[in-house]
């Protein structure tokens, strides 16, 4: 509690606590909005996390100890301010409901929707052949992951979450669509992807709230946030990439140790901590929005694009071996330090959520399904996912292929008559002798 006990870190706590009790109270999604999500992801990484950890004797991490998280607690002082200018200048986006009937609402494009699973579908049977997918659970399937230049295809699940949850909607959570979302779910665990996982089910909560007219109330959420934490924790103690989840790893593990055994997540508290704490000799700037920008161009058109170099930096103040194998992640609020200091966390933050909030609105003119899916999935996209991870180009990439099904969904299908040259009105006989007559 020493850690938490300082100005920087009752002061962030207060004003997070404050605003996230306020938004809860006025926004229609409740404490499952933007900012209570990303309120809610800053407190327990930054606050429950290190406590937690701490109280269970976890005082390190690769060989760097935590001793003080006063810089941490600045830096995600700065980020939250900085979202909470763009809430409060775009606060008419915020308020937007998509839940009620419009007069111009129109239901998908089933061929496109039809066409968007087969492209699931075949991603997924494309990872099974390679070798990175063991959807059957076969105890002879070789995982392999040499391959690295097909990684797009575990984009195929980021594309299936946006089409279960339009299910779910117009089935109005019957049988069927919730036997499509455990379907997905359990593919999700076979990939081994914590935040497919949260996100599905966040999205899918926020849905059935909507859809049936119910607020989310603060208590809900903390409810959710402790069985969230506790589940992401077995799930990291029980996965493998590729291979699913092996439950033997985690039978004796005690709720206790499922709340406070956070893994590699722990890594994201000491790598903020060192970047906070240690000034860099040379800002990398656009590089971030450069890679994201050209990951789309094929690797075979331009072998040597530019590449996310700067993910070094991540793991830089660990001095254990095995720390570049370890796979530690680091939050946006590193990622926004190293591109333009102190000064670009608020003032990237402020983008990235103005923009955000915006978006909201183009949601506002798909149909229904759509617009409630859309919604949806914001708080713990954009909420939960962009801020805990520091990969610009990953997110981007997650976020088109997640969220643009929305939008190709609500293209009107041609018709036969649509592709037709106009022809001349047919009169009727009796109407064309009158018309002589006269």
């Amino acid at each position: 509690m020493n850690l938490i006990l300082t100005f920087p870190g009752v002061l962030g706590l207060g004003i997070q606590l404050a605003l996230f009790v306020y938004f809860a109270r006025v926004l229609p999604l409740g404490a499952f909005s933007l900012p209570c999500m990303t309120i809610l992801t800053s407190l327990i990484y930054f606050y429950v996390m290190p406590v937690t950890s701490l109280l269970a004797g976890i005082d390190s991490f690769f060989g760097m100890p935590l001793t003080s998280l006063e810089e941490t607690h600045w830096v995600t002082l700065l980020y939250v301010g900085g979202a909470t200018i763009a809430f409060v200048v775009n606060r008419r986006a915020l308020a937007l409901n998509p839940s009620p009937r419009l007069a111009t609402d129109k239901p998908p494009n089933q061929v496109i929707y039809v066409s968007l699973w087969v492209a699931v579908i075949l991603s997924l049977v494309a990872r099974y052949a390679i070798g990175q997918f063991n959807v059957a659970q076969n105890q002879e399937y070789q995982v392999s992951f040499e391959n690295s230049n097909v990684a797009f295809l575990t984009l195929g699940l980021s594309m299936a979450i946006s089409l279960t949850l339009i299910y779910l909607i117009r089935d109005n959570f019957g049988p069927k669509s919730l036997g499509l979302l455990f379907v997905i779910l359990y593919l999700c665990s076979v990939a081994a992807f914590r935040f497919r996982i949260l996100l599905v089910l966040c999205a899918a909560m926020i849905c059935f709230a909507l859809v049936r007219g119910i607020k989310i109330r603060i208590w809900m959420v903390l409810v959710g946030s402790i069985g969230g934490i506790a589940l992401m924790n077995l799930i990291g103690l029980a996965r493998s990439y590729g291979a699913g989840l092996s439950y033997s790893q985690v039978e004796s593990k005690s709720l206790a140790e499922a709340f406070s055994s956070f893994g590699g997540e722990l890594g994201i508290v000491y790598v903020t901590q060192y970047t906070a704490t240690n000034p860099f000799i040379q800002f990398i700037g656009l590089d971030p929005w450069i890679v994201a920008v050209t990951r789309f161009v094929p690797t075979f058109l331009w072998h040597d694009k530019p590449t996310a170099n700067y993910l070094g930096e991540f793991i830089a103040g660990f001095p254990a071996r095995g720390a570049a194998q370890a796979g530690i992640a680091a939050p946006q609020q590193v990622e926004m330090l190293l591109q333009f200091g102190w000064f670009g966390v608020p003032c990237l933050t402020f983008l990235y959520f103005s923009l955000i909030t915006r978006f909201g609105c183009a949601l506002m003119r798909l149909g229904r399904e759509a617009r409630i899916a859309g919604f949806a999935m914001i708080p713990p996209f954009f909420g939960y996912y962009m801020q805990s991870r520091g990969y610009f180009f990953q997110m981007v990439a997650e976020a088109i292929f997640t969220f643009l099904p929305l939008f190709i969904l609500d293209i009107k299908a041609l018709r036969p008559t649509a592709l037709a040259f106009r022809r001349r009105p047919q009169v009727p006989p009796n109407l064309r002798s009158r018309m002589r007559k006269q």
